[in-house]
Parts: C-alpha cells; sequence; structure tokens
C-alpha cells in the first residue's frame, strides 16, 4: 500500500473507532508500529489545523476540528498531494494517458511525461498489466508506432474510476445549475461519503467521456432500479451541456453507486430466474440435494441480481468479517461456490470469491428449509446493526414463514449452545462483510451445527478478545507458585502503583475490600475487583500460565484469576462489555481458564511476581 493510501486507511479507521490500539493499527495497515507514528507525524505537521491525534494508554483517538475540511483531505488532498515517486501515482497518470488518448503513443513520450526512463516505464507496465487484466484490459504495441489501450469503454471507464480518479484534480467544470440540482439530489438521500464522491465520480466521467460510447452488451446482466433515478430536470441539464440525449446506457453508469447499494427494491427479471432454475437444476444433480427448485430460485433471484450488479461495475470488497472462516469447509460454502462457476459460466461475468460467502448464507437458509420443514424457532446470532437484524428477518420470514418466532442474540454474549439447542429449532451466526464503499449490511448467515459447534464457540471468544484488548488495559500475570495467593496479590498491586497503572490509594482500596471479605469463589477462582473514580478505562489482569495452584493463608486452593479495576463512569459501550467479561468469566468449565473463555490469547503486558527480585530491586 502507498504511503498516502496508508494515510488515508488510518484518518478513516481513527475517525471511525473512539480508541484504537497500535496493535489493531498495526494489523489493519501492515505495518510496524515505528512506520504508524511516522505516519501519524508527518499527518499533524500537515494537518493539525483539521484534526488532532491523542495517545493515551497505548491507544489512539482522533478529534476533527474541521468537519468539512478533513471529508476533503480523506477524499481527494491525500492522494493529490502524492507526487510521480509513487507508483500509484505514475501508474493512475500512464493510465490517464492512455485512456485520453484515440490512438497509438509512443513509449518514450509517456517515460517523458513521467519523469521516468524507458527501461523503469517497461518494468512499471509489467507490474500494470496485472491490474488492467482485472479490468479485461490490454496494451497492445506496435513496433515502430507504440502502445495503445484495449477494451471495453465501460472497463476503460472503471479502471478510470477505481485507479485514475482519486489521484487525479481535474480541471472539468459543470455548469452551476447542473451541480446545484446534484446536491439537491445527493442531500436529500443523505449518501455516505463514499457513495456520494463515486456518484460525483460517474458524473465527471460522463461528461468527460461523452464521445466514446457504452455498448449494451456490456449492460446485459445490470439491473437498473427506477426508484433511485435522477430527477428528470438533472437529465434535461445534462443532455443540454452534453449537446445530445443521454442513452440508457450512460444513465446505468452514471446512477451505480446509488443502484448497488439499495437493497429493499422489489426485483424481477425473467432471464436470471430461469439462470437459477438452470443452475439450481444443475446444483441438485450434482450434490443429490432436495430443494424446491422453483420456489428457491424465486427467494434467490433479489440477491442475484445485487451479484451480478456487484460484479458487472467491480465494486471490490476490502474487508470481510472475520468469521468469513467459520464456513471455509461447510458444505453450504461447496455448493455455493459450485452455484458461482456456474454464473460464471453463463454470464462470462468476472465474480469475486467473496460472493460465494455471500451466496453461501442462502444456500444455508434454502437446505435447512428443506431438512427441517417444520420450524417454529429460530435463533441469529450477531453483532450487527438494526439494518441487518431487519433485513435478516425479512428473509427469514420469507423462507420459514409469518409465524416464525425469531430471536436475535449477541455475538459473544449467548446461553452455552447446549442451552440454545433445547430452545431453538436452527440457530444461525451471522458473517456480516462489507464492501470497500457499499453502505448497506449484505445478509450472510451460517447455520451452526454439532459439527462446527467448537470451533464457532472458539471464534466468538477471539471476536470478545479483540474487543477486550482494544477497549481495556490487559496483563498478563505470572505467579510465584512459592508465595499464597494473598503474596502474590500483594506484589502484583505494588508492582501496578509502581508502573503507574493504578494509583497507590486505588491500590490500597482493593486490599482493604479483600481484607475485609475476599473475593474467592466455593471451586476456586479468584476475582478481586474495584470500582474507582481515579481509573480512567477499564484494566483486566488475568493469569498468563494455566494450570497453576496457588493456596490462600486459609488453605484453600485458587485454580483460577482474573482482577478487574473499573472506572466508575462507563458508557454503554464499556458498560456492556464489563457485563460481558463477568458474564464470561463465570461460566464455570473445567476444560477452560478465564483467559481463555475472555479470547485473550494475544499477547500483552506482562507482570511477573517474584519476592526476592523485588527485595533485591528495592
Amino acid at each position: 500500500m502507498s504511503l498516502e493510501l496508508n494515510k488515508k486507511a488510518l484518518l478513516y479507521y481513527l475517525s471511525s473507532h473512539a480508541s484504537v490500539s497500535y496493535e489493531v493499527l498495526s494489523g489493519r495497515l501492515q505495518c510496524s508500529r515505528r512506520t504508524l507514528k511516522l505516519l501519524i507525524e508527518s499527518l499533524l505537521y500537515s494537518y493539525d489545523h483539521i484534526f488532532s491525534i491523542q495517545e493515551m494508554n497505548g491507544k489512539l483517538s482522533i478529534r476533527i476540528h474541521d468537519e468539512a475540511a478533513f471529508k476533503v483531505l480523506v477524499t481527494e488532498d491525500l492522494l493529490l498531494s502524492t507526487d510521480l515517486n509513487s507508483f500509484h501515482k505514475r501508474q493512475a497518470i500512464f493510465f490517464q494517458i492512455l485512456l485520453e488518448a484515440d490512438d497509438y503513443l509512443s513509449a518514450d513520450t509517456i517515460a517523458e511525461q513521467l519523469g521516468i526512463s524507458r527501461r523503469s516505464l517497461t518494468r512499471d507496465i509489467n507490474r500494470m498489466k496485472v491490474v488492467l487484466e482485472t479490468y479485461r484490459l490490454r496494451i497492445v504495441s506496435k513496433s515502430g508506432v507504440g502502445i495503445q489501450l484495449v477494451g471495453s469503454e465501460l472497463s476503460k471507464r472503471l479502471l478510470y474510476l477505481y485507479e485514475v480518479m482519486d489521484y487525479l484534480e481535474t480541471k472539468l467544470e459543470l455548469p452551476k445549475e447542473l451541480m446545484e440540482t446534484y446536491r439537491d439530489f445527493v442531500q436529500y438521500h443523505r449518501f455516505p461519503i463514499d457513495v456520494e464522491r463515486t456518484f460525483h465520480s460517474t458524473l465527471l466521467l460522463t461528461v468527460l467521456r461523452r464521445k466514446h460510447h457504452l455498448n449494451e452488451m456490456d449492460f446485459t446482466w445490470f439491473t437498473s432500479q427506477q426508484t433511485l433515478d435522477l430527477p428528470t430536470i438533472f437529465y434535461d441539464i445534462l443532455s443540454y451541456f452534453m449537446e445530445r440525449p443521454l442513452t440508457k446506457t450512460e444513465k446505468e453508469f452514471l446512477t451505480f453507486p446509488m443502484q448497488l447499494g439499495l437493497l429493499p427494491a422489489e426485483i424481477a427479471r425473467v432471464e436470471i430466474l430461469e439462470m437459477a432454475e438452470r443452475i439450481l437444476y444443475q446444483t441438485v444433480r450434482e450434490f443429490g440435494i432436495t430443494l424446491d427448485i422453483q420456489e428457491s430460485a424465486q427467494v434467490l433471484q433479489r440477491h442475484l441480481v445485487y451479484m451480478l450488479n456487484r460484479s458487472v461495475m467491480k465494486w471490490r470488497f476490502a474487508e470481510v468479517s472475520l468469521r468469513e472462516q467459520l464456513i471455509q469447509s461447510s458444505f453450504s460454502k461447496i455448493v455455493s461456490q459450485f452455484f458461482v462457476d456456474r454464473v460464471v459460466d453463463m454470464t462470462g461475468i468476472s465474480i469475486s470469491e467473496k460472493e460465494v460467502v455471500l451466496l453461501a448464507a442462502w444456500m444455508e437458509l434454502l437446505m435447512a428449509r428443506k431438512s427441517k420443514p417444520l420450524i417454529g424457532r429460530v435463533a441469529v446470532i450477531t453483532q450487527s446493526g438494526q439494518s441487518f437484524h431487519y433485513l435478516v428477518e425479512t428473509q427469514i420470514r420469507q423462507i420459514f414463514g409469518e409465524a416464525v418466532q425469531l430471536d436475535f442474540l449477541d455475538f459473544v454474549n449467548h446461553l452455552p449452545y447446549e442451552e440454545l439447542n433445547k430452545h431453538y429449532d436452527l440457530i444461525f451466526t451471522d458473517n456480516l462483510m462489507y464492501s470497500q464503499n457499499l453502505f448497506q449490511p449484505f445478509l450472510s448467515l451460517s447455520l451452526v451445527t454439532k459439527e462446527n459447534q467448537a470451533e464457532r464457540e472458539a471464534l466468538e471468544r477471539t471476536v470478545l478478545g479483540r474487543k477486550i484488548g482494544m477497549y481495556s488495559q490487559v496483563i498478563n500475570v505470572q505467579f510465584d507458585e512459592c508465595q499464597t495467593y494473598e503474596q502474590n496479590l500483594e506484589l502484583l498491586l505494588a508492582e501496578m502503583v509502581e508502573k503507574q497503572l493504578i494509583s497507590s490509594e486505588a491500590g490500597q482500596k482493593l486490599r482493604d475490600k479483600e481484607a475485609n471479605h475476599s473475593a474467592i469463589s466455593e471451586d476456586g477462582y479468584a476475582f478481586p475487583h474495584l470500582t474507582d473514580t481515579s481509573l480512567n478505562q477499564l484494566i483486566v489482569v488475568v493469569s498468563e500460565e494455566f494450570p497453576f495452584a496457588l493456596e490462600t493463608r486459609a488453605g484453600q486452593t485458587i485454580s483460577d484469576f482474573i482482577l478487574l479495576f473499573v472506572p466508575v463512569e462507563l458508557d454503554d459501550f464499556n458498560q456492556d462489555l464489563l457485563f460481558k467479561i463477568f458474564d464470561n468469566t463465570f461460566r464455570m468449565s473445567g476444560e477452560t481458564h478465564i483467559k481463555e473463555r475472555l479470547g485473550l490469547t494475544h499477547s500483552f503486558e506482562r507482570i511477573r511476581i517474584c519476592k526476592q527480585e523485588r527485595s533485591n530491586n528495592g
């Protein structure tokens, strides 16, 4: 990833989270902590009038001073400010030069425009060809004449849109009346920044490439939805400016950023329905499964419309939930892959592997309905928002009937599966996926079975662990088993005060509380905890090693341990997180310990208890 894209990704992530640890950002951007600090220093040096970034307890948070300027910065300025030393910028200009040429161009002329040697250009072109292949474009060369970009007009526009537009400052000025109508439309629909930005780009490209005609064959499998069509006056003004009426294909290209994300629309296309029926028939024959082909095709039709729309317009997935791995080896994934491969054969469209994961959700639903036709109670375990809940509820009731009882349960805080199976006929977990820019969630579910139950439980703990690690201070403690439990706790508190993790007053309060009534369960779980005004975030201390055995002065054996320091004031999110920590802590199990139940398997700050070492250091 280029430096400019790293800066953009960093600001996007900080602006969408209350606070983020360096570890999370390093994993997200695939760069070191040192690189992150350099990025932040560079950003603050240039843009401290727009935003500030604070660091507290190893976590970063952003404060935006100028919302309008920040929006322009992340969508335009960061990429425009880069120079030709960036390969991505050179690539963008190279593509622009070829896209704007109507004939062959000399490679020497292009190299001169880019300020590089002919040899360097040749190396760059070899890398760029990989990108062009994803758009079904290719470079044709003629000896002594030059090179030319060959492919469909739609592919060229999409290349311009995704690989060129963000890097270039267009000097194209659109009519005032057109822009006023455009702004009114966007403001009324309240599109997110990225959708609005893409729509503005399709408008510019429609004007910029008005002399290059789109081929209707490229839109054979694209379905335009009139419910988000632009006002007639907008087309009238644009047609006047272009000196001709807009074609149907131009309107479809112009509005596709909104078309892709419109989920509630009722869509019916005979050819897509027939294709679904034909492939379902092949799927039934291939795997020997039983499905009502006509009814199942009706259910799948809308999903296929959106899958094809996204594929035609090469709307790429940039972020996929960790839970995607849950269905990697599931039967629904195999069936979905077979189905998608047949769609590719029939349409000739390249379809992302991520679409297979989405389609697998529908296969789960269809096969579950057939294997268990009498479904009265369904649970969906999810951490997604209300829009996703509405989408899932609509589709599940469509498949299993209006009378079905549907409950949404929290992904990291629900009854054990053994208990859930007593109350529900079917249990699903969500695999929510987002594209790079799309603002609506997709239906993506996985059916819980006895075979994958252990894997799901482990992954749910991982999700909880990541949340705890992001929003809490987590410490691993290694106990001295030659000392009593009380001695270890005293040394731990002293070490935490010395490291300024807690105040000396908070440490003394916990000592007094434990002396009065020690927080130890009958089964040997120690859970000392304190709520204090001096704290600004949750502190979670767990034992690094398991099993371990400490004896109290009274002779009771301690087999597991968690220490919690809790701020007096917690927002709703952290209050909910604290509840989940307590809930998972007290789910007694002889096979796991607290650290595992909370998913705290990553490396955190470590404290080693050793009485002799502390005495020597003193």
